[in-house]
């Protein structure tokens, strides 16, 4: 059940972040949901060795390169996902820190 609601709300994020930042597209319901399963399969598999792979770079940044990773993995996403679509790196990254911020407040409103 955890799973499905993570997903619902990764669903609304995408949604959201579609509304706020300019080349950063999501059609429809149906694609924020199935983005939202693609993404979380990507942060699964691809996501731990992006981390393991810039890990030095991440350190020299104190972490702040991992929203670079963030981006990359959702331009992934939007190449694989109908409906979902990003313009630009830039539109990529202001999606990630967008979703990221969003997601934060969540985790300090509802926890876990």
């Amino acid at each position: 059940m955890q799973f499905v609601i993570h997903i619902i709300v990764n669903a609304g994020l995408l949604f959201l972040a579609g509304k706020l930042v300019e080349g950063f597209e999501v059609r429809d319901a149906k694609a924020a949901v199935v983005g939202a399963l693609v993404l979380s399969v990507a942060n699964w598999l691809v996501r731990p060795l992006l981390d393991l792979i810039t890990l030095p770079i991440t350190l020299l940044t104190l972490g702040l390169f991992s929203i670079v990773v963030s981006a990359v993995i959702l331009m992934l996403v939007a190449a694989l996902v109908r409906g979902f679509s990003i313009r630009g790196f830039g539109a990529a990254l202001w999606g990630a820190v967008a979703i990221g911020l969003m997601n934060f407040v969540l985790t300090m409103l509802f926890g876990h």
